[in-house]
């Protein structure tokens, strides 16, 4: 069995657009410089060259990612430095505001010796925290947060 549980957002459309305009700017300015025009042509080739450079270089920063479940190990794929953590290693389950996982951004997996952070994914902490703990079967208690069972009778 093969879950996918989550994956990374995809980049904002416009910044593919800004890429784009960035492009054809840049494309522009590179021809009126080659003609002859030198003065405003210099300054606007290098302001759209780093525009351009900055736009592409979070497209690439924004590479999608994968959080996959299967009966054995948990996997985060991705482009580059795949993650695949054993079932058994894994120690706990939480989200950054400990006892919170409603209010949390991101997953923490504890395994073991160290704490692994997962990106931000489309599916909130507060759903992805009690199904990773039931997975792992680990720490049910901390699922609950403070204050989300009934008050007692006064």
């Amino acid at each position: 069995m093969r879950e996918v549980v989550a994956t990374t957002p995809p980049p904002p459309r416009w910044l593919g657009a800004l890429a784009a305009v960035q492009l054809v700017n840049l494309v522009y300015w590179t021809v009126r410089l080659v003609g002859g025009e030198r003065d405003a042509a210099v300054v606007m080739v290098v302001g759209f060259a780093v525009a351009l450079a900055a736009a592409t270089a979070g497209l690439v920063v924004s590479r999608r990612a994968t959080l996959v479940l299967t009966p054995d190990h948990l996997l985060l794929e991705r482009r580059r430095h795949p993650l695949t953590i054993a079932r058994g290693d894994v120690r706990g389950v939480r989200g950054d505001v400990p006892g919170r996982p409603s209010w949390s951004e991101v997953v923490l997996i504890d395994v073991g010796d160290h704490e692994v952070r997962l990106p931000v994914l489309d599916a909130r902490p507060a759903t992805l925290v009690p199904r990773l703990q039931r997975w792992a079967d680990v720490n049910e208690g901390a699922a609950r947060e403070p204050g989300a069972a009934e008050a007692p009778p006064a």
